[in-house]
């Protein structure tokens, strides 16, 4: 029986917009481990695939079993999702959305501002460097999900009443 697992982690990798480092930095894997399961020589252990899943809030059986990528086609960006939502009436989670983001961008401002009164320069760059990083990880999270979500919800078929 196929598995989908390396094509998986490789359309992740791809998606987020990062290296295998990156995808490998998140759940505490060197790239060359990232590396085997996307050259299939060897498969990642399920406590791996369950961090992955819960990360990107994929379910098990999609993750092993279907291709994330035919799924989604790699249509679905940050802007299309955006704009589908707004035209679909979905202005209320639109403006939470902003607001969160808006939220977030004041809470690293005063980061940044905090840092800025400090004397150390090695200690500001390391701090600004891993607060940008977790702006970048929290954005391609949330595109994955949200890309996800709406291809798996296509698939499903509807409740007859």
């Amino acid at each position: 029986m196929k598995n989908y697992i390396s094509e998986n982690i490789s359309y992740l990798v791809t998606k987020m917009r990062g290296s295998q480092d990156d995808l490998g930095s998140i759940f505490d894997l060197k790239r060359g481990t990232i590396n085997t399961y996307i050259s299939k020589k060897a498969q990642p252990k399920i406590e791996t695939i369950q961090k992955i899943c819960d990360y990107f809030e994929i379910s098990i059986d999609a993750f092993i079993n279907t291709s994330l990528e035919e799924n989604d086609g790699g249509k679905i960006t940050k802007k299309d999702t955006t704009l589908n939502d707004v035209n679909t009436g979905g202005n209320e989670q639109f403006a939470k959305e902003l607001q969160l983001r808006d939220d977030l961008i004041a809470f690293y401002k005063e980061k940044v501002e905090r840092l800025e009164k400090s004397n150390s320069e090695n200690e500001n760059e390391d701090m600004l460097f891993k607060m940008v990083k977790e702006i970048h990880h929290i954005t391609l999270r949330n595109d994955i999900k949200q890309s996800i979500s709406d291809s798996t919800k296509k698939d499903l078929p509807e409740k007859s009443v």
